[in-house]
């Protein structure tokens, strides 16, 4: 599974997570969310994806089984990127 965002609007920031088979590299699922994100990375598993915001200051935890916002995590800065590590 891999993740994207879009479609961006003229600020580079998006209201959905596209989510696709890394075998075919089709959609396979689309996911709004509550507030613009700028980027979004899945977990190597697939359980979860976290999705960072600008303006918000904040990641947001989602469940790509059941298509929701889990929670939100509060940061200090607007964050610019995410890595997941095994």
């Amino acid at each position: 599974m891999a993740v994207s965002v879009g479609p961006c609007d003229g600020l580079g920031v998006a209201r959905e997570i596209r989510i696709l088979d890394t075998r075919t590299w089709s959609r396979t699922g689309t996911i709004g969310t509550s507030v613009p994100c700028l980027t979004a990375v899945a977990t190597g598993d697939g359980a979860r994806i976290y999705a960072m915001t600008g303006d918000e200051e904040t990641v947001f935890a989602i469940d790509p089984g059941t298509q929701r916002e889990l929670r939100a995590m509060p940061l200090r800065h607007t964050p610019s990127f995410a890595l997941i590590a095994p």
